[in-house]
């Protein structure tokens, strides 16, 4: 992905997660498509989770580094670890 600009590949991220988050609706997984609607919808550079994830070197598909089902995974255990209310009535 290095030659694809950087708002090219920002486009190519987000769409991973638009994709993933589509997957997970018709697997039922309505928990990991809400974490992924989200990302995709607010995040921005402007934290360094945002910009870890936008500024991602690798391919974003699932076939890949799949950054989508990485970041389910971790919101996932924080919501499983009840250190966040907002996230564990997801």
């Amino acid at each position: 992905m290095g030659h694809l600009s950087r708002e090219a590949r920002e486009v190519m991220i987000r769409g991973a997660f638009a994709e993933q988050a589509e997957v997970s609706r018709r697997m039922g997984s309505l928990f990991t498509a809400q974490v992924l609607d989200s990302f995709a919808s607010v995040r921005d550079r402007d934290t360094d989770f945002g910009g870890a994830v936008l500024n991602w070197a690798g391919t974003p598909d699932a076939l890949h580094d799949a950054p989508p089902l990485r970041v389910s995974a971790a919101f996932h255990a924080l919501a499983d670890s009840g250190r966040d209310a907002g996230l564990r009535a997801m």
